[in-house]
């Protein structure tokens, strides 16, 4: 299973023809049925779409990786859970994992998520194009301060031609 990774240190996209096989993330589910409620050891946590974020604020600071579990194609609320995080500070990776559409990598990105784990046989070319369909965003995102379009200069409109009356 490929994996694409966003938030590099060159600040371009890494391509990852596997997800490393220590890479394991604890349910929230079983982080808290844990008594103590201490964050897992390795620092990665996996949510369902159905989880909410608000039980890891505690946790928060201690997490390097945050799996988002996208059980079905039609279910958007992982996109919610991704900006919530970000929004409660988290800054660390957020991961796509699951059923998502390659459609959606750049509207995920948009909200937050920074790698996306993608089916066996996925071809890198097609995904990377998916990262920037568009020029300019229309809505606002948590790291740009307003949406593009409103910061965007545009041309001053020149003054409309007068009408000619036919009489």
């Amino acid at each position: 299973m490929p994996l694409l990774l966003l938030d590099t240190p060159s600040g371009q996209p890494k391509w990852l023809e596997e997800v490393p096989p220590t890479q394991t993330a604890m349910t929230l589910a079983d982080w808290l049925e844990q008594a103590n409620g201490t964050p897992p050891d390795d620092g990665a946590m996996q949510l369902t779409t159905a989880d909410n974020p608000e039980a890891l604020l505690s946790a928060l600071t201690h997490l390097h990786r945050v799996e988002v579990l996208f059980d079905d194609i039609n279910d958007g609320r992982g996109f919610s859970v991704a900006r919530r995080l970000r929004e409660m500070g988290f800054a660390g990776e957020i991961r796509a994992t699951g059923r998502f559409l390659q459609d959606q990598i750049h509207y995920l990105s948009r909200c937050g998520f920074t790698a996306f784990a993608l089916p066996a046989g996925t071809p890198e070319n097609i995904v990377l194009n998916q990262l920037k369909p568009f020029s300019i965003g229309y809505q606002a995102v948590l790291n740009e301060s307003a949406p593009r379009i409103l910061t965007t200069q545009s041309p001053p409109a020149s003054a409309p031609a007068e009408a000619h009356r036919v009489r």
